[in-house]
């Protein structure tokens, strides 16, 4: 096309009078300009793997249906994965720009040398419920119970639990209980017919269950305050190649400005939420509302440098339960895990 126009501009120039020079000199301004400003607009384009079903379609969905990216000139393309494996596997293999997980996961690539970084997403964590009737109130009470635990042994809510109890009581939780791992669908379903006695979750699962007459016995949010840490540390993030964002700087920043939008629309408007029902697919308005401020609450309100030096404390405390299997070869958070105030870390 360049070629072409460059062509053209040359024709024109022989048969041009030499006072129009002026004018011709503006014509080539006008024309490169716009080649320029089509080229930017092409550069600024992000595409986010999100899980077919989860909540950051959501988002996806309030930035779409009010034009957020368009109003900030970001294309944002949405590419629906079948799994958390598969988003990783797509944004290591370009497939994607960015996708959302733990900084654990985040600090382990770096360990090998893969520079991906995280930016806040979510401060919404789960905990542990039990149906009103069955007696449990307590992390004691668990002793000698089935207890429903997803994301599998080394999830973070179900080490951080371990890593309490042990040092409220001693012992090894594990051991006092009989732990069932399993996804969180499945694990919802087998709680709601009673075949589990308690279920450790993740907020979204864990609001589908308290309109059913389930209780939180422990959130995971009381560790934090057990361990002085901030309970605004992010549970999950944007997470994104350093070199693609520090190539494409205009794109990330746009990126990121247009998510906040989206999130302060989500946090006030209850219109909007309205709208959101279907794809939420919550059953009655009980869970509806459940999900809804459930979502709300998981906004992060600030990201700073207490909240990336409790980040660096959790890492040790969970690398010292989870080991390799968790954390890598590192022991201690790894520099540039956090796109924010990186420099700072």
């Amino acid at each position: 096309m360049v070629i072409r126009i460059l062509e053209l501009i040359e024709n024109i120039m022989k048969k041009i009078n030499v006072n129009n020079i002026l004018l011709i000199t503006l014509f080539i301004t006008l024309v490169f300009t716009k080649i320029l400003m089509a080229g930017e607009s092409v550069t600024n384009k992000v595409r986010v793997g999100t899980l077919q079903f989860g909540t950051v379609n959501w988002e996806m969905d309030v930035i779409q249906r009010n034009q957020i990216a368009e109003q900030e000139d970001l294309v944002l393309e949405v590419v629906p994965l079948a799994s958390k494996n598969a988003a990783a596997v797509a944004l290591q293999g370009g497939a994607v720009d960015i996708i959302v997980t733990d900084w654990f996961w985040v600090s382990r690539q770096r360990t090998n040398n893969k520079n991906y970084t995280f930016a806040p997403h979510s401060i919404a964590s789960g905990g542990i419920l039990s149906h009103s009737e069955s007696g449990i109130e307590s992390l004691k009470d668990l002793e000698g119970q089935k207890v429903g635990i997803a994301g599998g042994s080394v999830d973070k809510s179900w080490l951080l639990i371990q890593a309490y109890y042990k040092k409220k009581y001693g012992e090894n939780l594990a051991e006092k209980m009989i732990p069932v791992f399993g996804a969180p669908p499945l694990l919802n379903k087998i709680t709601e017919k009673g075949e589990l006695s308690a279920v450790l979750t993740y907020w979204h699962y864990q609001a589908r269950l308290l309109p059913l007459g389930f209780n939180k016995i422990f959130p995971i949010k009381r560790v934090f305050q057990e361990l002085n840490i901030s309970d605004q540390i992010p549970i999950v993030g944007w997470v994104f190649d350093e070199s693609w964002a520090k190539e494409n700087p205009e794109s990330i920043s746009k990126f990121l400005k247009v998510s906040a939008k989206a999130k302060e629309i989500m946090s006030k408007s209850d219109k909007e939420w309205i709208k959101l029902r279907k794809i939420m697919k919550a059953k009655d308005e009980e869970i509806f509302v459940a999900l809804r401020e459930g979502y709300r609450e998981g906004i992060p309100k600030s990201f700073t440098e207490k909240e990336i030096s409790d980040a660096r404390k959790l890492f040790s405390i969970l690398a010292n339960i989870g080991g390799k299997k968790l954390v890598g070869k590192s022991r201690e958070l790894e520099y540039g895990t956090f796109w924010v105030n990186r420099e700072e870390e």
